[in-house]
């Protein structure tokens, strides 16, 4: 079971708040007396935090007058609201915000990048991860990144290989493949690896060079997810470098333009992949 919020148990949440709003049942001590379950209950619902047990559960859709069809749909909500496509081995070390983003990406059915410092974390070796978690140590809460950084990168990679793969359209900033991230033999290693997965039929990598100019992003991370549930919109992510936050609905819609134009100063992936190839080939 997971532990914490996931893209199951917010939907479930969202879809009774809409339930609650329709029927002029917002009042959540009403309903906590109505269903006779905690507050506690009630909040860990509605945030997505946590799914009540049956009884509470349906004690609750009782008490906001939920319809038959309603109570029918959210109980198959229900029934799949802790399901990870790929479990997240060390959730327990992970920033709530980071562990919160690496469900949603397990979700995903799409996935579009803007790197505009380093090699996105999806494609990172170890090695890699380790050097850069050096200059991030909040992201890990108890246990040393040097102990997981391996196990939970290529957890997270699992994604690009199941038999349903997340799509990936990454954009890469020429200065982040440039930038000697850990060494010359890390980066060595690091250039070869996003060789080895852009050649993959779901990974498309594409470098935005320096002599392109400015193209709209400069703020570290953009990661634009799409649900594989049709019926949810795009989610958005920005990584400042100091912080992980989810975007505003009309701040995802500006990043998606910007993305877009993005594309249009970006190389070909053939390119891009003569590029890392000859980066690669100079490093000493």
């Amino acid at each position: 079971m997971a532990i914490g919020p996931t893209p199951g148990k917010e939907q479930l949440g969202q879809l009774v708040r809409e339930i609650m709003k329709r029927e002029g049942k917002e009042d959540v001590t009403s309903l906590t007396k109505t269903a006779r379950v905690s507050r506690d209950t009630v909040y860990n619902l509605l945030s997505g935090n946590n799914k009540p047990r049956w009884n509470n559960f349906m004690a609750i859709l009782t008490a906001v007058d939920a319809t038959q069809d309603e109570v029918q749909s959210l109980i198959k909500v229900w029934e799949v609201a802790d399901d990870e496509r790929v479990p997240v081995e060390y959730a327990s070390e992970l920033s709530p915000q980071y562990l919160r983003f690496r469900r949603w990406e397990s979700e995903a059915s799409e996935e579009k990048t803007v790197d505009t410092f380093y090699v996105p974390g999806i494609f990172q070796t170890a090695d890699y991860a380790e050097a850069m978690a050096a200059s991030s140590p909040g992201l890990i809460v108890r246990q040393s990144w040097k102990d997981i950084a391996a196990a939970e990168r290529r957890e997270r990679q699992e994604l690009l290989r199941l038999d349903e793969p997340l799509r990936v359209d990454s954009l890469i900033d020429e200065a982040a493949v440039r930038r000697v991230v850990g060494g010359p033999a890390v980066m060595k290693d690091q250039l070869a690896r996003l060789l080895e997965v852009g050649a993959l039929p779901n990974v498309c990598i594409r470098i935005l060079p320096l002599s392109g100019g400015a193209y709209g992003i400069h703020t570290g991370t953009v990661v634009l997810l799409k649900p594989r549930d049709v019926m949810r919109p795009v989610e958005g992510w920005i990584d400042s470098g100091e912080a992980l936050a989810v975007l505003k609905p009309e701040r995802v819609q500006a990043y998606s333009a910007a993305w877009d134009a993005a594309v249009k100063v970006a190389l070909s992936a053939e390119e891009s992949v003569e590029m890392i190839r000859e980066i690669r080939r100079n490093l000493q």
